[in-house]
C-alpha cells in the first residue's frame, strides 16, 4: 500500500505539472492584459512601462522558467487587478465552492441511491418507469438552463427562495439543486447497474433460500457489495463539482472560484487563472487518490490485487 501511495504521488506531481504547463501557454494567447488595466488615454510609454513592471516583456520561456521556480516555493505571483497574492485570493473564495459542492453532492445522494436501488430492485415494474425518465431528464437539462427555469418559478413566480447572493441556507437551495442535478442522474444510473449486478449473483440466491429476510440479504450483503463502483462516482462527481462550478456560480452569482475563472479570464488575470487551475487540478487528484485508497479499505481483495500486480 506504501508503494502505491507514493507512485500515485508521483503521477499526482507529474499530472499538475503538465495542466500547469498547459494553462501557462494557453492563457498566453489570449493577449496582453495591460490594456485591460490601464486608462483608455494611457500613453505608449505608460502601457510599456506596465508591460516591464509584470514582466510580460521578456521573452515567453524566461517567463515559464520563472514561473515553474515561483511554483517550487509556492509563490504563484501577484493578482494583475487586485495587486493580491494570486493563491490567496483562490484560497479566500474556495470554501465557498466547497460549501457549494458539498450541498449538491448530499442533495444528489439523498436521491440518487434510492431511486438506484428502487429502480433495480422493481425492474420492469411502474417505479422505474417513472423514475428513470426522470433520471434521464436530470442527466440531459444543461446547469444554465435548469438553474434559470428554477430561478423563475421559487425566486420571481412564487418568490419564496433568493435568486443570487449567498446568506443562509435558502440562498443555498436553487444553486445546490441545479449543480445537483446532473450529478444525481449519473450516480443514480451507476446504483441501478450496481444493485441489479448485485441482486442477479448466486449468493443472493443462495441467502433467501436459507430463509434470510430481504433486508438482512441487502444492508448486510447486497449494499456492501455494490458500494465499490458507487464510491468510485461519487468521488470523481465530488472533484468535478469542485472544479465545475463555473456556469451554476455564474448564474446565481455565488462567489466560489467558479465565478472567479471567468472574471480572471474576462480581465486576462493571468496568475489568478493559473491559481485557480492548479487548486482544481490539486482537489481532482487528491479526490480520486482517496478513493482509490478506500477501495482497499472497503474491499481487501482490491488492495491485495494491486499489491501482488506489482
Amino acid at each position: 500500500m506504501g508503494r502505491f501511495i507514493v507512485r500515485r504521488l508521483i503521477q499526482a506531481a507529474l499530472s499538475l505539472f503538465g495542466v500547469l504547463t498547459i494553462v501557462f501557454f494557453v492563457v498566453r494567447l489570449t493577449g496582453n492584459p495591460v490594456r485591460l488595466l490601464v486608462p483608455q488615454n494611457a500613453s505608449a510609454a505608460d502601457i510599456a512601462r506596465l508591460t516591464h513592471q509584470l514582466g510580460l516583456d521578456r521573452p515567453l520561456l524566461d517567463q515559464y522558467g520563472t514561473f515553474l521556480v515561483n511554483i517550487l516555493h509556492g509563490n504563484l505571483g501577484y493578482s494583475y487587478v487586485q495587486s493580491q497574492p494570486a493563491l490567496g485570493i483562490v484560497l479566500g473564495r474556495f470554501p465557498n465552492t466547497v460549501e457549494l459542492a458539498i450541498s449538491a453532492l448530499c442533495f444528489s445522494l439523498v436521491f440518487a441511491i434510492p431511486i438506484g436501488f428502487l429502480t433495480a430492485y422493481f425492474r420492469g415494474k411502474w417505479i422505474e418507469r417513472l423514475l428513470m425518465p426522470v433520471v434521464a431528464l436530470g442527466q440531459s437539462m444543461p446547469a444554465f438552463w435548469s438553474g434559470i427555469l428554477l430561478v423563475l418559478v421559487f425566486a420571481v413566480h412564487w418568490r419564496i427562495l433568493p435568486s443570487s447572493g449567498q446568506g443562509g441556507i435558502k440562498a443555498l437551495i436553487l444553486p445546490s439543486i441545479t449543480l445537483g442535478m446532473i450529478t444525481l442522474a449519473s450516480i443514480a444510473r451507476i446504483s441501478r447497474v450496481s444493485f441489479l449486478e448485485q441482486l442477479n449473483k448466486d449468493y443472493v440466491r443462495t441467502a433467501r433460500t436459507k430463509g434470510a429476510s430481504t433486508a438482512r440479504v441487502m444492508v448486510v450483503h447486497v449494499f456492501r457489495n455494490a458500494l465499490l463502483p458507487v464510491i468510485t462516482m461519487v468521488g470523481l462527481e465530488a472533484a468535478n463539482l469542485l472544479g465545475g462550478a463555473v456556469i451554476t456560480e455564474e448564474i446565481f452569482a455565488w462567489p466560489g472560484i467558479g465565478q472567479l475563472t471567468v472574471q480572471s479570464v474576462q480581465s486576462s488575470d493571468f496568475p489568478v487563472v493559473e491559481a485557480v487551475v492548479l487548486v482544481a487540478s490539486a482537489v481532482y487528484i487528491l479526490t480520486n487518490l482517496s478513493v482509490d485508497l478506500l477501495y482497499g479499505i472497503i474491499d481487501p481483495r482490491v488492495r491485495i490485487k494491486r499489491v501482488g500486480s506489482r
